[in-house]
Protein backbone atom coordinates (compact mmCIF):
# COMPACT_ATOMS: atom_id res chain seq x y z
CA UNK A 1 0.00 0.00 0.00
CA UNK A 2 1.85 3.17 -1.11
CA UNK A 3 2.13 5.80 1.61
CA UNK A 4 -0.47 8.31 1.07
CA UNK A 5 -3.31 5.77 1.58
CA UNK A 6 -2.50 5.05 5.14
CA UNK A 7 -5.58 5.21 6.91
CA UNK A 8 -6.47 8.71 8.99
CA UNK A 9 -6.00 8.13 12.92
CA UNK A 10 -9.14 7.89 14.70
CA UNK A 11 -9.98 11.10 17.08
CA UNK A 12 -10.26 9.38 20.50
CA UNK A 13 -13.23 12.16 21.69
CA UNK A 14 -15.96 11.02 18.81
CA UNK A 15 -19.37 11.45 19.65
CA UNK A 16 -23.02 12.27 18.37
CA UNK A 17 -23.78 14.82 16.13
CA UNK A 18 -26.51 15.29 18.70
CA UNK A 19 -24.11 14.99 21.51
CA UNK A 20 -21.67 16.93 20.05
CA UNK A 21 -24.05 20.01 19.28
CA UNK A 22 -25.56 19.83 22.82
CA UNK A 23 -21.98 20.02 24.08
CA UNK A 24 -20.70 23.10 22.13
CA UNK A 25 -24.03 25.12 22.29
CA UNK A 26 -24.77 25.08 19.18
CA UNK A 27 -27.71 23.04 17.27
CA UNK A 28 -27.14 19.98 15.01
CA UNK A 29 -28.06 21.57 11.91
CA UNK A 30 -24.97 23.82 12.46
CA UNK A 31 -22.68 20.59 12.72
CA UNK A 32 -24.58 19.15 9.72
CA UNK A 33 -23.51 21.99 7.92
CA UNK A 34 -20.25 22.00 8.88
CA UNK A 35 -19.87 18.17 7.67
CA UNK A 36 -21.46 19.20 4.08
CA UNK A 37 -19.25 22.31 3.65
CA UNK A 38 -15.88 19.63 4.44
CA UNK A 39 -15.35 21.72 7.76
CA UNK A 40 -16.02 18.54 9.81
CA UNK A 41 -14.63 14.75 9.08
CA UNK A 42 -17.31 12.31 10.33
CA UNK A 43 -16.63 8.51 11.41
CA UNK A 44 -19.41 5.76 10.71
CA UNK A 45 -20.62 4.22 13.84
CA UNK A 46 -23.77 1.19 14.12
CA UNK A 47 -25.51 4.41 16.00
CA UNK A 48 -25.00 6.64 12.88
CA UNK A 49 -22.25 9.78 12.23
CA UNK A 50 -19.49 10.37 15.11
CA UNK A 51 -17.86 13.38 14.94
CA UNK A 52 -14.63 14.60 17.19
CA UNK A 53 -15.84 17.19 19.66
CA UNK A 54 -12.59 19.14 19.64
CA UNK A 55 -13.48 19.81 16.00
CA UNK A 56 -16.36 20.42 16.52
CA UNK A 57 -15.58 22.73 19.10
CA UNK A 58 -13.03 24.77 17.57
CA UNK A 59 -15.59 25.95 14.55
CA UNK A 60 -18.19 27.78 17.33
CA UNK A 61 -17.46 31.41 16.54
CA UNK A 62 -16.22 33.15 19.73
CA UNK A 63 -19.14 34.64 21.72
CA UNK A 64 -20.19 38.76 20.09
CA UNK A 65 -19.02 41.28 22.80
CA UNK A 66 -22.18 42.58 24.84
CA UNK A 67 -23.19 45.85 23.77
CA UNK A 68 -22.67 48.39 25.94
CA UNK A 69 -25.33 50.27 28.04
CA UNK A 70 -25.53 53.73 25.69
CA UNK A 71 -26.46 51.96 22.96
CA UNK A 72 -29.86 51.69 21.11
CA UNK A 73 -32.21 49.76 19.04
CA UNK A 74 -32.07 50.68 15.12
CA UNK A 75 -35.79 52.18 15.33
CA UNK A 76 -34.47 54.26 18.06
CA UNK A 77 -31.35 55.59 16.43
CA UNK A 78 -33.82 56.48 13.19
CA UNK A 79 -35.95 58.53 15.21
CA UNK A 80 -33.19 60.55 16.80
CA UNK A 81 -31.25 61.14 13.70
CA UNK A 82 -34.50 61.26 11.17
CA UNK A 83 -32.70 59.75 8.49
CA UNK A 84 -33.80 56.38 7.03
CA UNK A 85 -32.78 53.19 7.73
CA UNK A 86 -30.86 52.35 4.38
CA UNK A 87 -28.33 55.26 5.58
CA UNK A 88 -28.00 53.93 9.32
CA UNK A 89 -27.38 50.32 7.52
CA UNK A 90 -25.32 51.86 5.20
CA UNK A 91 -23.16 53.90 8.11
CA UNK A 92 -22.84 50.57 9.70
CA UNK A 93 -21.41 48.21 6.64
CA UNK A 94 -18.77 51.31 5.89
CA UNK A 95 -17.75 51.12 9.78
CA UNK A 96 -19.04 54.82 9.97
CA UNK A 97 -21.32 53.71 13.14
CA UNK A 98 -20.37 51.52 15.73
CA UNK A 99 -22.98 48.27 15.72
CA UNK A 100 -23.56 45.31 17.83
CA UNK A 101 -26.22 42.30 16.84
CA UNK A 102 -29.35 42.83 19.08
CA UNK A 103 -30.56 39.52 21.07
CA UNK A 104 -30.88 36.81 18.88
CA UNK A 105 -29.22 38.34 16.42
CA UNK A 106 -32.56 40.01 14.76
CA UNK A 107 -32.02 43.61 15.00
CA UNK A 108 -28.70 45.77 15.11
CA UNK A 109 -27.93 48.14 17.91
CA UNK A 110 -26.12 51.34 17.29
CA UNK A 111 -24.19 53.80 19.58
CA UNK A 112 -26.41 56.13 21.09
CA UNK A 113 -24.18 58.59 19.58
CA UNK A 114 -25.61 59.01 16.59
CA UNK A 115 -27.97 61.57 17.77
CA UNK A 116 -25.27 63.75 18.86
CA UNK A 117 -23.95 66.36 16.52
Amino acid sequence: MPANDSPQPVPEDLVSVREAAQAAGVTPAAVYTWIKRGQLATQSSSSGRRVSLAAVQALVPPPAPPAPADAVAIYEALRLTDVTRRHIETWVTQGRLPSWRGRYGLSWLVSSSVGES
